[in-house]
């Protein structure tokens, strides 16, 4: 059985942080009057409630993501994956829940193997769902969006040739602003026929050409962050497991 060695650590690094909650906006005219500066604040209130304003957020988080390999005769290999992310955060700011927050991301990753495995994928993404925000920083929310892909995978004489695709990534998140924790799951359909699930003939459930379960939970320590995640993948070649943590510096 071949295992796919890189979404683990891809999936490790997913943000669970709560959006920034609304912040009073100082006015722009300093020497305006008392009934001017009045109408901006009214206006902006309006505003809020309505949902019409949107805070965002750069972030970017260097990774590095672990995965195991065990062949039918007991071998085992071992393989790090070394890479990024890069993106922006979007939250409504109003007052009242659910708001509407989102992200736009870009990735990258790259395996290292003390083996003979190698693998590269490249992933753009764009996510956005409600989110409820409760007393002391509590937070629940749903996402969902589309994760175009690319990406290449070898191990020994077994290559994966490249190919593009797309996920559905669904997931949940709830927390508070010192921890949070998700999961979710993600069916995806690729281009390249011969990497494939064939549903027929397997045993597990899942659906799209492969499908993906994970969790995970991250730690927020002011402007850095520590996350952890597992995923569960099914591939044409077989099932993986995967580990990966992260050590966000922004986001």
């Amino acid at each position: 059985m071949w295992s796919l060695l890189l979404l683990a650590a891809a999936s490790a690094a997913e943000p669970t942080q709560a959006p920034i909650p609304p912040v009073v906006l100082r006015s722009e005219a300093v020497g305006a009057t008392a009934a001017g500066q009045d109408r901006k604040r009214k206006k902006k209130k309006r505003a809020n409630k309505k949902g019409g304003r949107w805070g965002q957020d750069f972030y970017a988080r260097p990774s590095l993501g672990g995965s195991s390999y065990t062949s039918n005769d007991g071998t085992t290999s071992t393989a790090v994956a070394l890479g990024g992310e890069a993106g922006v955060r979007y939250w409504q700011l109003k007052n009242k829940s659910p708001i509407y927050a989102g992200r736009t991301r870009a990735l990258a990753h790259y395996i290292v193997s003390s083996g003979n495995a190698t693998g590269m994928e490249v992933k753009v993404g764009s996510f956005m769902g409600p989110q409820w925000l409760g007393k002391g920083g509590t937070y629940f929310g749903l996402s969902s969006g589309l994760d175009v892909f690319w990406n290449r995978y070898s191990y020994g004489d077994i290559n994966l040739d490249p190919t593009v695709g797309v996920g559905v990534p669904f997931k949940a998140v709830t927390g508070m602003k010192i921890v949070g924790v998700y999961a979710g799951f993600e069916p995806a359909w690729i281009d390249n026929a011969d990497r494939r699930v064939d549903w027929s003939q397997q045993e597990l459930f899942g659906f799209g050409h492969q499908f993906s379960t994970f969790m995970g939970g991250q730690v927020n320590l002011g402007p850095s962050s520590i996350g952890v995640g597992y995923t569960r993948t099914i591939t044409a070649y077989g099932v993986q497991e995967g580990y990966g943590i992260s050590m966000n510096l922004r986001g």
